[in-house]
């Protein structure tokens, strides 16, 4: 029997990470982002900025702030992992282009 051939560089004898769940946990991490700042505005809304006329303002300023600031952290405690950002991404990506594409087919 022979020997299988050692390569020169044990760097390149490492397969390349695969990007499958580091892609959905980033996708998954923008709905929990999303879920979680619509709560958190709505909690906001309800207690601390609780007056006698209806603010509606605090709500609307809390929570694009809070899901980008949830979206910024987690990118940036796990950009090591390969395909998070990706997933991240992909998934706004989808966000923005599917109601756009559907609001194009309906207008016309």
């Amino acid at each position: 029997m022979t020997d299988q051939p050692t390569p020169d560089d044990p760097d390149a004898a490492e397969p390349a990470p695969k990007k499958g769940r580091g892609c959905f946990l980033g996708g998954l991490t923008v709905v929990a982002a999303v879920i979680g700042s619509i709560v958190v505005g709505v909690f906001f809304q309800a207690t601390v900025f609780a007056c006698e006329f209806e603010c509606y303002s605090a709500i609307l300023l809390i929570t694009p702030i809070l899901l980008i600031a949830l979206l910024v952290g987690a990118g940036l405690l796990w950009r090591k992992t390969p395909g998070f950002l990706l997933g991240i991404g992909v998934t706004v990506a989808l966000a923005v282009v599917v109601p756009t594409a559907c609001s194009a087919l309906l207008s016309q």
